[in-house]
């Protein structure tokens, strides 16, 4: 196994399900290299979980990747390419509907094991899905208690990783597939409990630099801190996740992408440019029994604008999934969204229905599609924008 593989758990995340985590009760590090999720999946990932727990299939079933993807014993390469179709629908006459085959993700992962304590890993994609980190591992290949300190660029530690960068509580609140942030992390493991910390930058999108304002009225550096603590106990057969996550965020450049344009009259806007001061809290419970799983995530943000009358936002958005595994390498999944941009005003909420078929008939290809409604009193309140979404796509991985 690579040394970098970390301590817990783009177009869309490279198959970072935390539905999958929850039902084998094993930590998402134990598939992928970065300690958030996503990415490179390790050794374990590409010759046991995905051909014998993953893909298709009634009975273990011998790997066909081994080798394919190691160079030596310290060198590793992965890959994921997704290419589909997709439909948005606006919810305005004025605006055009989206219907277009599209090249949503490619990319190319590389990791290095320098020695037993010491890994470096790279991840670039092209969609900005840029990742870059060296990792150190003080007392050297995990065992029961863990310790990975990391610097460089990569998603900061907050939430679940859900896999669709397009779910309220992913791009929704900034953490979408370009969300990725300069930073430091400490990730320590205990057996069933995880815990990161990491101070970072705090800007949104691809920006490598914590370039606020312009000219002579450019803010000084003030850092954003971010932490998530995950604990997976077992109860007999019942297999549990409990994750919090917060974050604090000064003088931002924006404000949150939960608080929509219809929130501010024109005058307000002007003093967004001035800083935001940010406050984010997440809370998670996932739970499986057999075939059957559910996964529920709330995520409550607070914004302060630092000039004008000193407005304050508040708004949240939650996340709620049943899923059935019909086979192994075939699931069904329902969600529902709820989203709320003003709490103070009472006004600004909206909803999404969805449905999930994913599909593994072989190691190596994933086959996903999804159809999601959203619906509201404002279609101005509208998270993304698009009232109805279709998403079908093939997924090649190693």
């Amino acid at each position: 196994m690579p040394l970098v593989a970390a301590v817990v758990v783009s177009a869309p995340d490279a198959h970072a399900i935390p539905r999958f985590a929850i039902r084998t009760g094993l930590p998402c590090s134990s598939c992928h290299e970065s300690p958030t999720g996503g990415g490179m999946r390790t050794a374990f990932a590409r010759n046991v979980f995905v051909p014998r727990w993953l893909a298709m299939g009634t009975g273990p079933a011998e790997p066909d990747v081994t080798g394919a993807v190691e160079i030596g014993e310290r060198v590793a390469i992965g890959t994921d390419l997704r290419a589909g179709y997709l439909y948005q629908n606006s919810p305005r006459a004025e605006l055009a509907d989206t219907s277009s085959w599209t090249l949503m993700q490619a990319d190319l992962y590389l990791n290095v094991d320098v020695s037993r304590h010491l890994g470096f890993y790279l991840d670039t994609g092209a969609y900005g899905g840029f990742e870059a980190w060296a990792a150190m591992r003080p007392y050297g290949r995990p065992d029961h208690r863990d310790l990975l300190i990391r610097a460089g660029r990569f998603v900061i530690p907050f939430g679940l990783r859900e896999p669709n960068h397009g779910a309220w509580i992913r791009e929704g609140i900034g953490l979408g597939p370009t969300d990725r942030d300069n930073a430091l992390e400490i990730a320590l493991a205990n057996g069933r409990t995880t815990a990161q910390l990491a101070i970072s930058n705090g800007t949104y999108g691809d920006s490598f630099l914590d370039a606020n304002g312009t000219g002579a009225e450019r803010r000084p550096y003030e850092m954003a801190v971010s932490a998530r603590l995950t604990w997976q106990p077992r109860i007999g057969p019942l297999r549990l996740l409990i994750a919090a996550s917060g974050m604090a965020n000064r003088n931002a450049s924006t404000q949150n992408p939960i608080f929509v344009p219809a929130l501010f009259a024109g005058s307000e806007s002007a003093t967004i440019g001035q800083g935001v001061n940010e406050q984010r809290v997440g809370l998670a419970l996932g739970a499986a029994l057999g075939r059957l799983g559910y996964r529920g995530e709330i995520v409550g943000v607070h914004d302060r604008l630092r000039g004008g009358d000193h407005r304050s936002l508040a708004g949240y958005v939650s996340y709620q999934e049943l899923s059935l595994t019909i086979v192994r390498g075939l699931d069904l999944a329902a969600t529902y969204e709820f989203a709320d941009s003003d709490i103070e005003f009472r006004r600004g909420r909206v909803d999404r229905l969805g449905g999930i078929v994913e599909f593994v008939p072989i190691p190596g290809l994933e086959l996903w599609a999804t159809v999601r409604h959203s619906f509201g009193d404002d279609p101005d309140y509208l998270i993304g924008g698009s009232r109805d979404d279709v998403v079908v796509f093939a997924h090649l991985f190693l």
